[in-house]
């Protein structure tokens, strides 16, 4: 708390046209403040590793704005419109612009001016940032991971490629698993994590989701499910009359098979709608057998709710909030291509959880139901955060609501698609959440890494 009492956080604005024009190198501060922030006529203004020395004088305008004059932009190369937000530290008379959220992509440049199905998602991060003082910049993994802070900006409708600074806070979205398990992306986690915050860094598997929901009353919300092996394999078969192999390691619904007992055939149908009949397990075993080429579970198929013979389940999105709680951003119905999958990538399409509910349910059980939705979504993050610390702000629960109205966690989601919201008009509310974490995070490390700490130390 003593540290804190160190520093002030204030909006810096450039000089406009109508103003009277600075002297060079210049910073005019609001009169009401000029007794805490005047030091010898001069003080450092710091973005990255570029410092400047200025020049200090006061204002009497009747705004909070601390007035730059335009060549500290220019030599800062500062990205100029929206104020900025900035830390002043009265120890060592030295104002920081930041914080800087950094948005990590497996993009190794820019396609055609855009980021691919995250393009959308992060203009609006860039957009709510500028309103908030938060600065967001996209980096390239391939030119991060050698140390090299090139990003991407986005103004004018366009992004700009600038030789940009270490940000205070990584939101990871990188989404090729061959890179997240690589030796190569190990060791540049573990340089990262010892330089800047950052988060949802990792997938997480559905194997996790049994092993660290392991408590009552949650665990109980779970699918009945268990690792593949050939033990197993006979057990379900034996228990259910269909159930699903899916890869611990998946998204969008790759790799998944779906298989159904009947009475004379076992049938094994893939993601992709083909299917084949086996006369007895062994065979079946052995199809699977050699399809399977990396880490499977087992997991009985659920009773989904449908309408006109298409599947629904329900896609929750958490988001961690400055206050270190979580709260949920939205709630979305996902229906199937007639299909045993709802996935977006398979056909699906998505629609209004209460209206998909007020359509299947007497409206005070569609509201209890969905209110239910969104407690089990909060209780599921905040064990997984409890599990691992520190990990994540941002999770997709998928949940299945049952034909008798129960619930299901179907799947956790660390990286949840920011694809599904293509025909979305404005800012969607889960990049508004991101900017307010990353915001708060960013100026907490920044505080906490401010030089004023060696100082103190020194004494």
């Amino acid at each position: 708390m003593e540290n804190k009492r160190h520093h002030e956080w204030i909006w810096l604005q450039q000089e406009s046209n109508h103003q009277s024009s600075l002297p060079p190198l210049c910073i005019q501060i609001p009169i009401r403040k000029a007794k805490n922030l005047f030091h010898n006529g001069k003080m450092t203004i710091s973005f990255g590793k570029q410092k400047l020395e200025v020049v200090v004088d006061m204002h009497h305008y009747h705004n909070p704005f601390y007035i730059c004059s335009s060549d500290i932009y220019t030599t800062l190369r500062l990205p100029k419109g929206a104020p900025l937000k900035a830390m002043y530290c009265k120890k060592n008379h030295t104002i920081t612009i930041g914080p800087i959220m950094g948005v990590l992509t497996d993009s190794k440049t820019l396609n055609g001016h855009s980021f691919s199905t995250i393009d959308n998602f992060c203009r609006e991060l860039t957009e709510v940032g500028k309103k908030k003082g938060l600065f967001t910049f996209i980096y390239s993994y391939h030119t991060l991971k050698n140390k090299q802070y090139y990003g991407y900006y986005f103004a004018n409708e366009h992004w700009h490629r600038i030789r940009s600074v270490k940000p205070h806070f990584l939101y990871n979205r990188i989404h090729s698993r061959n890179i997240i398990h690589s030796a190569t992306y190990k060791r540049f986690v573990q340089y990262i994590n010892k330089q800047i915050p950052q988060f949802n860094k990792r997938f997480f598997s559905k194997q996790e989701l049994y092993d660290y929901i392991d408590a009552f009353p949650l665990v109980n919300y779970l699918p009945k499910g268990t690792r593949w092996n050939k033990d197993n394999f006979h057990q379900f078969l034996h228990t259910y009359n269909a159930f699903l192999a899916k890869p611990v390691y998946g998204s969008q619904g790759r790799g998944i098979f779906r298989i159904t007992k009947t009475r004379n055939n076992i049938i094994i149908e893939t993601f992709t709608k083909d299917f084949k009949k086996f006369a007895n397990e062994n065979d079946a075993w052995n199809f699977l057998q050699n399809k399977l080429k990396t880490d499977y579970i087992l997991q009985e198929e659920l009773s989904l709710l449908s309408i006109n013979g298409k599947l629904i389940d329900f896609r929750v999105l958490t988001h961690l909030q400055p206050n270190h709680q979580w709260k949920v951003t939205s709630v979305t119905a996902r229906v199937s291509d007639n299909h045993f999958m709802t996935n977006l990538s398979r056909g699906g399409t998505t629609a209004s959880a209460k209206k998909i509910l007020l359509q299947l349910f007497e409206k005070d059980k569609a509201l209890f139901i969905y209110q239910l939705m969104e407690e089990l979504a909060i209780a599921v993050s905040c064990q997984l955060d409890r599990k691992r610390e520190n990990t994540f702000i941002e999770l997709g629960i998928d949940i299945a609501v049952l034909k008798d109205g129960k619930l299901k966690i179907i799947e956790v989601n660390s990286k949840p698609s920011k694809n599904e919201h293509r025909n979305f008009k404005g800012v969607r509310p889960s990049a508004k959440a991101i900017v307010e974490i990353a915001r708060a995070k960013g100026m907490e490390w920044m505080e906490e890494t401010c030089p004023c700490k060696v100082l103190e130390s020194s004494h």
